[in-house]
């Protein structure tokens, strides 16, 4: 059905006191003054009290409908229905508004989960490795009890009964459940960081420290040059030549066949081989830290001057050159250049 709409206002020029359009161009032609308060009022009433004809039209031409609304009711009822729209529009809006910040949020509490459970892994993981750093400084300290290189500056600190200090955190941490956070997390992993470096050196010290330490027990002269009996201590004796008189004996001399390889009692640089008097064709080697060896009576030289030669070398064959009764080794020590028994040094057979 189709409606027509139309506007039908009263006359009501003809009622006392009105003011029509043409009166009002006439009198604006003629210079009457503006209104006053009371003309104001007054039609402000008339407006008010106007009334809006609403004519329904049907679309077959049956009778006309009429509808009349005072104007103030029109009015308030477009106020009304522009206020609620205006209502509407904004509700729409902050609908829509919502919606996102509500995504936004559940984002946002998803990534701070992620986060959560990443930041409770490190912090599982710092504590972790702050135990196995304890456990290398307490390997470390073993270390250097057994070869006896004494305190690397930094002892760990003796833990009581109930494990580690960082076995009784992770403990507590698993019970209580602490809230985490990244600066909690950073300044462990900052101190594991601290503690690494410090056990880093610490580590390059004692590698350093144990190679110094078996290079000195290689370098040691402690190893038997020929395996026999000791026919001749070290010191005084009786002149083996004549059977008379003492002589004081420099070494030892270790009964073996002619011809016996003899080996190096220790690593070292050689410094002397050929003939020296009664001691006949000999080597010298200096092992460091004060000790030299000396191996005499040789039949011959299988080494040269400035090699270096490691414990259990050979070096010479056993023989009887220079003053000596029968093929044997004569071998002799010095500490600081001064003479001393070699028999302490070399290990029990």
């Amino acid at each position: 059905m189709c409606w027509s709409f139309a506007w039908w206002r009263k006359r009501v020029s003809s009622r006392p006191g009105s003011f029509s359009p043409r009166s009002r161009r006439g009198a604006r032609g003629k210079g009457v003054k503006t209104l006053g308060l009371k003309e104001i009022g007054l039609r402000g009433r008339r407006f008010f009290t106007r009334s809006l004809t609403l004519m329904l039209v049907p679309p077959r031409g049956t009778q006309i409908k009429k509808v009349k609304l005072p104007l103030w009711l029109a009015a308030t009822g477009g106020l009304i229905v522009s206020a609620l729209l205006l209502i509407s529009v904004f509700s729409c809006i902050r609908a829509v508004q919502l919606r996102a910040e509500m995504a936004d949020l559940t984002r946002l509490r998803r990534v701070n989960a992620e986060q959560g459970l990443v930041l409770q892994s490190l912090q599982q993981q710092a504590q972790e490795d702050r135990a196995s750093l304890q456990e290398v400084k307490i390997l470390e300290q073993k270390v250097r009890a057994m070869v006896g290189l004494g305190n690397s500056g930094q002892v760990s600190r003796a833990e009581p009964a109930g494990g580690t200090s960082t076995q009784r955190a992770m403990l507590l941490g698993t019970i209580f459940k602490p809230a985490l956070s990244t600066s909690a997390v950073a300044e462990d992993l900052q101190g594991i960081m601290q503690d690494t470096a410090s056990t880093s050196l610490d580590l390059e010290t004692l590698q350093k420290n144990l190679d110094a330490h078996f290079r000195a027990i290689n370098d040691m002269p402690d190893h038997w040059p020929v395996y026999g009996p000791i026919t001749s201590p070290f010191g005084i004796r009786l002149d083996p030549m004549t059977g008379e008189g003492t002589d004081f004996h420099t070494g030892i001399d270790i009964g073996v066949p002619y011809g016996t390889p003899v080996e190096a009692a220790g690593a070292g640089a050689v410094v002397f081989v050929g003939y020296n008097g009664a001691y006949g064709i000999m080597i010298t080697i200096d092992h460091g830290n004060g000790y030299q060896t000396m191996y005499c009576h040789l039949s011959r030289v299988l080494t040269a001057v400035g090699k270096r030669v490691n414990k259990g070398d050979v070096i010479g064959l056993v023989g009887m050159t220079g003053r000596t009764t029968g093929p044997h080794l004569h071998f002799g020590a010095t500490l600081n250049g001064v003479l001393i028994n070699p028999r302490p040094l070399l290990k029990d057979r």
